[in-house]
């Protein structure tokens, strides 16, 4: 504050509202500062677990969902033998219903070839094991507390009139939208769509040292029924979200400095 607020304010002898007033504003710098410093803070603690930059997803041209996305798995095999590549990971993610002691909860099932090497990648903590067997699922940490699930519990998995029986031997903390899903091995899925050859998205991330401008040609390679999206990243998006986050909090005080000084010169 400037020595001509303070002026302003205290003109009056120093009255209790005048007191009160510089107060508030105090406490409002001080909020400020303090939100300011949470943001900051969660913003390198995100960062640190995940880190999705430069990561990319194919999926169908035409779909409206991942869901309803299908492609051919054997493009994997394609980006695989591309040197720019530096991991690839198809899954295949499906609506499904998930019961428990607590009921029915409607979640995504995603499935994966290595569910410890996903697991590996998105850096997740893991209270328990990594699924390996179609009986086994790992389970979010944000679903777990939804559905009232725990370690070890057995719980039944539905999609469309086909029923599985799986035991949860994981929570897992991503930091992802993983973190409110079932990870499953692919077995799990082929459970419900038989072994089609077809995933829903491949996702998959180039090397350090490539430029991205290397995706256009490996585009060029691609059938023309799939698109290529970049996936969130995860610290520029939370970067954003503080200077707006700040911004707000500017202009809020501004405007509550402007009442509390009028309030202050009428009394």
């Amino acid at each position: 504050m400037s020595a001509l607020s303070y002026k302003m304010l205290f003109r009056k002898g120093g009255t209790a509202s005048a007191i009160l007033a510089v107060a508030l504003l105090v406490a409002i710098l001080a909020s400020m500062n303090s939100i300011a410093n949470h943001i900051n803070w969660q913003t390198e603690v995100l960062g640190g677990y995940v880190n999705l930059s430069g990561t990319f997803l194919i999926l169908s041209r035409n779909s409206t969902s991942i869901t309803d996305s299908k492609i051919d798995a054997e493009l994997t095999s394609l980006l695989n033998n591309i040197t720019d590549v530096e991991y690839t990971l198809p899954q295949r993610i499906l609506t499904a219903t998930l019961t428990t002691n607590s009921g029915n909860h409607t979640t995504l099932m995603r499935g994966v070839e290595d569910v410890s090497n996903f697991l590996e990648l998105r850096r997740a903590y893991v209270n328990g094991t990594s699924a390996k067997s179609e009986a086994e699922a790992n389970v979010g940490e944000i679903l777990a507390r939804l559905s009232a699930t725990d370690l070890g519990d057995e719980v039944n998995l539905t999609v469309d009139n086909t029923a599985l029986k799986v035991k949860v031997v994981g929570v897992v903390k991503t930091l992802t939208q993983n973190d409110a899903e079932l990870i499953v091995p692919m077995e799990a899925i082929h459970h419900f769509t038989g072994n089609d050859g077809k995933v829903s998205i491949i996702e998959f991330t180039l090397k350090e040292d490539v430029k991205e401008e290397a995706i256009l040609n490996l585009i060029k390679l691609l059938p023309t029924d799939v698109k290529v999206v970049k996936a969130q990243q995860l610290k520029e998006f939370m970067q954003d979200m503080n200077s707006q986050t700040l911004t707000f909090l500017n202009l809020w005080s501004i405007a509550v400095y402007a009442v509390v000084a009028a309030a202050s010169y009428v009394v």
